[in-house]
């Protein structure tokens, strides 16, 4: 299954910046019987135990780019959610433990259930992604639908390529999208993202009202007008 655009950098250090997280992950063999973990019922556990338990199926789908959960995984975290709030007890890490499962979806294509996940812990750069291909997934050459935000760019992940002219700035990041940022009504937008992270965008150009993206590797060139927001691909 493809794990598309999973901006896994700022996943995982997010995760390790959390010191209490990181301690959790020091688990025992809970790790390799995975099975067991999933049969056990969340209910019959401590707190401690829990998150045991939940760091085990964490790092037992962990990938090289991130953590992919599938829906078992997902649906007894949040059983395990719902039971300790009924005996009134608030799990830790609840933002991190929901990032995990709103990349998950997303790694799935599961975007509109993604977009709930970012919604419910105000992940911006989660929504505007998954918005996106909610709207535009598969584009190539046609209309892209694009949204305006105020402020500034959330995408925390490193530049790879930057331009502009009096009213735009176009940013382009690693394993990511490219973004717009209009200096005049301080909004930005976000106007492409590769179907692949290994496709992200490594070069921009622009001539009047076109973006020319290139892709690193020779993956594909595309040429956006920012005026009538229309995308088409160069052939390669």
């Amino acid at each position: 299954m493809k794990k598309l655009l999973v901006i896994s950098a700022l996943i995982f250090c997010g995760l390790l910046s959390n010191g209490t997280y990181a301690e959790k992950l020091a688990i025992n063999d809970l790790l390799y019987d995975l099975d067991k973990v999933l049969a056990t019922d969340p209910g019959q556990l401590s707190e401690e135990e829990f998150y045991e338990y939940e760091s085990a199926i964490i790092r037992g789908s962990s990938g090289s780019g991130g953590y992919f959960l599938g829906e078992p995984e997902i649906q007894w975290i949040l059983k395990s959610e719902k039971i300790f709030k009924d005996k009134g007890i608030n799990l830790q890490d609840k933002k991190h433990r929901h990032e995990i499962i709103g990349w998950s979806y997303f790694s799935n294509e599961e975007y509109n259930r993604a977009y709930e996940e970012f919604k419910g812990i105000n992940d911006k750069g989660g929504l505007e992604l998954a918005e996106w291909f909610i709207n535009n997934k598969g584009i190539k050459n046609d209309r892209v639908v694009i949204k305006e935000y105020d402020g500034a760019i959330p995408c925390a992940a490193s530049e790879i390529a930057r331009i502009e002219n009096g009213r735009y700035i176009f940013v382009a990041y690693f394993k990511g999208p490219v973004y717009r940022y209009d200096k005049d009504k301080k909004q930005h937008a976000l106007i492409y993202a590769p179907e692949s992270q290994y496709d992200w965008p490594d070069e921009l150009q622009l001539d009047d009202g076109n973006l020319t993206i290139k892709l690193r590797d020779g993956a594909g060139t595309f040429i956006f007008n920012n005026i009538t927001h229309e995308i088409s691909e160069i052939p390669g």
